[in-house]
């Protein structure tokens, strides 16, 4: 069986990519491409499965580029990576359909670890639906890619538990004991079996579920951030933006206007 390839587009003026930007081990073929001119043909002739865009600080061209390759190539889903970390660069990424932005440096362990998360959505959407348009469903939190990975022997009973508490302060004692488990041995697991730590899946769960309400009810922030768990609104925020790109009122304003 081949292995996944991604379609490293590396348009950065300055602080090129490493020859292996995904660090020594992954699952995954990495092909180069540093040639406006040459991308279309090499589009075409390699199929990739994903597409990263690295850039440095990108311009009307570039962003240009990008919207025309989604176009022309809506079921591959589209990594972006930018020197530059302006909320603007941010939501014109979400609006159209990167499946996630990256504010370099980032990490090859960072970037696998979300082409891990996709791995259910890469292959689904060919065949029958090769016209589909594959984005992350960020304000769905019920269908999200982390919340829908096939089962785990050892872990598949935590997600569930979690989407049901999401609310309450949830322990990694808690989690742990529900696996019959230590929490060294827990944490080691999970993040095997997941590809995150669980501390991070906690948080991208809560920040998807905070996105749905966002998106379908007026709730005020605060009143979100406690029903996701978090009851400090600063703390909200923070976490939102990161996940997010944007605060979470520039989230349901870009929203609503998508409606």
């Amino acid at each position: 069986m081949s292995l996944p390839l991604v379609l490293w587009l590396d348009f950065a003026s300055e602080h090129k990519a490493p020859d292996n930007p995904l660090g020594p081990c992954h699952p995954y073929k990495v092909k180069r491409c540093s040639d406006i001119q040459a991308l279309p043909q090499m589009l075409a002739s390699e199929a990739p499965d994903v597409l990263c865009f690295d850039f440095s600080y990108p311009g009307p061209t570039e962003l240009a580029l990008l919207q025309k390759t989604k176009l022309s190539y809506p079921s591959v889903p589209i990594l972006m990576l930018t020197e530059n970390p302006s909320a603007e660069l941010a939501i014109w990424a979400l609006r159209s359909r990167v499946w996630d932005y990256f504010i370099k440096p980032a990490s090859g362990s960072v970037i696998v670890r979300r082409l891990n998360a996709m791995t259910p959505l890469r292959r689904h959407n060919s065949g029958q639906h090769p016209r589909r348009m594959l984005m992350p469903d960020r304000g769905a939190s019920g269908r999200h890619i982390f919340v829908d990975n096939p089962p785990r022997e050892k872990t598949c009973k935590v997600i569930p538990y979690l989407k049901d508490h999401l609310h309450e302060k949830i322990t990694l004692s808690d989690v742990a004991h529900l696996c019959c488990m230590s929490v060294c041995e827990f944490s080691r697991t999970f993040k095997r079996e997941q590809g995150m730590t669980f501390r991070d899946y906690l948080v991208r769960l809560r920040v998807d579920a905070a996105a749905d309400i966002l998106h379908t009810t007026s709730q005020s922030v605060l009143e979100i951030a406690c029903s996701v768990g978090v009851n400090d609104p600063s703390q909200f925020s923070r976490l939102f933006r990161r996940h997010m790109g944007t605060t979470p009122s520039a989230y349901r304003s870009m929203r609503r206007e998508q409606s």
